[in-house]
């Protein structure tokens, strides 16, 4: 396949850490791109004229466990699509080297570029990092109610311009409501929920700092697959009285555990 690359570039910045998402637990951890339109992903494409695509609703219009967001670029189209459960690792122990089931961005345009991408999990979905890469599984959870985490990570790419270099920022640090608890795992040894663990987030950015992610006539698209894993979080009491019996029935379908998931 013309174009292919397998030494993409992540760089993962200094996190953004305020405003935090402050929240009553984190109810679930294994969400598919199929769960994520339920719970209200948005995705918003930066271009290199200085538009922006604006933000996009994740939508579950690409089969079973799929979900994406689509748009317009110049003289092509935009999306980014992940199917299944994204923090299915086939190594609990090493989950940043062993994901299984990448999102998948793509540019088909030949005359505008993505400069980057803003993932916002408004307040039900948060990215789930692994902070503790290569060691023991239960020194990796940080919040409770969490799992092992993957990083955003490479995954494969394609395209003329390939390999790319993406970096990475995570904004809007977790914290828990109520009493503090602490962390989980020596890799948060004296941190609390009350500050926030440090592997949950609100938001993940991804910026092309190398070539031009943009398709080219004798290239092809510009495909762009990384990791990143994505968990659940609940509401408040207060306002889970005033959720409708369906928003709680459309909500109880989608959430479910990841237990089994790493020993597959």
């Amino acid at each position: 396949m013309a174009g292919v690359a397998s030494a993409g570039t992540v760089n993962t910045l200094a996190n953004v850490n305020a405003p935090a998402d402050v929240v009553f637990g984190v109810t679930g951890f294994a969400t598919t791109g199929a769960d994520m339109a339920i719970l209200g992903l948005l995705v918003t494409v930066h271009f290199s004229d200085g538009s922006s695509s604006g933000p996009v609703a994740w939508a579950a219009t690409c089969g079973a466990l799929c979900g994406q967001a689509t748009g317009t670029a110049g003289n092509g189209t935009w999306s980014l699509q992940e199917t299944d459960d994204t923090g299915t690792a086939g190594n609990a122990f090493s989950p940043d080297t062993s994901a299984t089931h990448p999102w998948t961005l793509t540019n088909t345009s030949t005359n505008l570029a993505i400069t980057s991408v803003d993932l916002n999990g408004l307040t039900l979905i948060i990215f789930d990092r692994d902070l503790n890469n290569g060691g023991l599984t239960n020194g990796n959870i940080g919040t409770p109610g969490t799992s092992v985490g993957i990083d955003y990570t490479f995954a494969s790419e394609a395209g003329t311009n390939a390999p790319y270099t993406v970096n990475v920022t995570y904004s809007r640090i977790l914290q828990l409501m109520g009493a503090p608890q602490a962390c989980a795992g020596t890799a948060y040894a004296g941190l609390t929920t009350a500050v926030g663990c440090g592997d949950a987030w609100g938001s993940v950015s991804f910026a092309f700092s190398g070539p031009a992610f943009i398709a080219t006539g004798g290239g092809g698209s510009a495909i762009w697959r990384f990791f990143q894993d994505t968990d659940t979080v609940g509401a408040p009491e207060p306002l889970t009285l005033g959720l409708t019996a369906s928003g709680l029935l459309a909500l109880v379908a989608y959430r479910k555990r990841r237990a089994a998931r790493h020993s597959n």
